[in-house]
């Protein structure tokens, strides 16, 4: 079963940005509503307590506040040892094809090594690069930008 979890988003977008076409101050409704914070174990409609991680322009290391995400996610991992993730590693327009592609995949990995290191089991998480293939916003600013720049987790099991 594969289960795909709805992005989280960037908390420092301004409160009044409007894209058009999309709900509430520009982002688009979850198809998950609440988030599992107690990290009991999941269900196919729980797997919002995985949290995206999102990077900064041209680089794949991993923020502070992407760390803290990443202990949460490696946490509600271990609960729900049963499930497998893999992780998208996705970037923004800029740049070629083929650079975007290897920079995606360097950004899955360096989520997938930081859950390793956590003590996430490595067979239980695979990675995949989308480059800019996958946008989840496509507004050519950098608000938009910043969202694309991101490490998604999809829940299998």
């Amino acid at each position: 079963m594969i289960a795909k979890v709805s992005p989280t988003y960037p908390s420092n977008l301004p409160e009044n940005y409007e894209q058009e076409g999309s709900g509430t101050h520009g982002f688009p409704q979850p198809s998950v509503q609440s988030h599992n914070l107690g990290f009991a174990p999941a269900t196919s409609m729980q797997t919002s307590a995985i949290e995206d991680i999102y990077f900064d322009f041209d680089s794949w290391q991993i923020t502070e506040r992407g760390k803290h995400a990443l202990e949460a996610d490696a946490h509600w991992l271990k609960v729900n040892s049963d499930v497998t993730v893999t992780i998208e590693g996705h970037c923004d327009a800029r740049g070629t094809q083929d650079y975007n592609l290897v920079l995606g995949k360097k950004r899955a990995e360096a989520v997938k090594a930081y859950l390793v290191d956590l003590g996430v089991e490595p067979n239980r998480i695979s990675v995949v690069s989308y480059g800019e293939e996958r946008p989840f916003c496509t507004a050519p600013t950098e608000t938009c930008y910043q969202q694309n720049r991101r490490g998604h987790f999809v829940v299998t099991q």
